[in-house]
């Protein structure tokens, strides 16, 4: 049943998803490379399945432990389903997981990537508003030994930039310089 509920999830069929949930496929069931049912909705941009697959007891913070491709972009690692809707560019799945309480903490032990870190070099302001809201900022150097901050100046995202010097990341002269910007 778990190939089948794949399946649909692939297909973005909420219709063919939840009667296999209501057929007693289990909303935590993994694909054979063990990527787990919500990381598969969440890749794919499929809201209305990422709320049902929750409503069914889908672990929100469970890990994929796996090679997956998303968007033909090879995601390695141990990421959670709101690490990998903000990797594949999905900022209104990421939302619907970070107002069902989404882990905000986890970094991936393979791209040292946090969920601040993504939103960040996304661009996704809601996102990082959002993450920013549920607790202090992690100023922590991650991937390649940037921050959120290092991110956000790096791919010019003002708007962003300005949010984490507001909640106390610590300036660097490019960050003065963008959020003067404009």
């Amino acid at each position: 049943m778990a190939a089948a509920l794949h399946e649909a999830i692939a297909a973005n069929d909420l219709v063919q998803t939840s009667a296999l949930l209501g057929s007693g496929a289990s909303p935590g069931s993994r694909n054979g490379a063990g990527w787990p049912a919500l990381h598969a909705a969440a890749a794919r941009d499929a809201s209305a399945i990422v709320a049902r697959l929750l409503e069914a007891g889908a672990d929100i913070d469970a890990v994929a432990g796996t090679d997956e491709l998303i968007d033909r972009e090879r995601h390695a690692g141990t990421a959670t389903a709101l690490m990998v809707a903000l990797h594949a560019g999905h900022e209104d799945i990421a939302l619907l997981l970070l107002e069902r309480g989404a882990n905000i903490d986890h970094v991936d032990a393979f791209t040292r990537v946090d969920a601040l870190f993504l939103a960040a070099e996304q661009g996704f302001e809601r996102a990082v508003e959002r993450i920013l809201l549920r607790g202090p900022a992690r100023q922590a150097k991650l991937f390649n030994e940037k921050s959120a901050l290092d991110a956000a100046v790096e791919r010019g995202h003002v708007g962003i930039v300005r949010r984490l010097l507001g909640a106390g990341f610590s300036a660097t002269p490019a960050a003065e310089r963008l959020a003067a910007s404009r």
